[in-house]
């Protein structure tokens, strides 16, 4: 499969571009159905916002804990 080729509409170009941007790896499956790709992209938001919050809060624990 050929993902370039399977680009033909502004939203898939989206899609596609969107999920290159969020993830790792883009040799897993892309989901077909337009549900499907929105759960997609909900889910690789909530994975970045869970890593930068956990990010931020151990870091926010390490610069606060020494003012004490």
């Amino acid at each position: 499969m050929d993902a370039i080729r399977e680009v033909t509409t502004f939203g898939q170009a989206l899609f596609f571009t969107t999920a290159q941007v969020l993830t790792i790896s883009s040799s897993l499956a892309n989901p077909v159905t337009p549900l499907g790709r929105v759960v997609d992209l909900l889910l690789e938001l909530w994975g970045v916002l869970v890593v930068a919050g956990t990010a931020g809060a151990v870091a926010t624990f390490f610069l606060t804990s020494d003012a004490s």
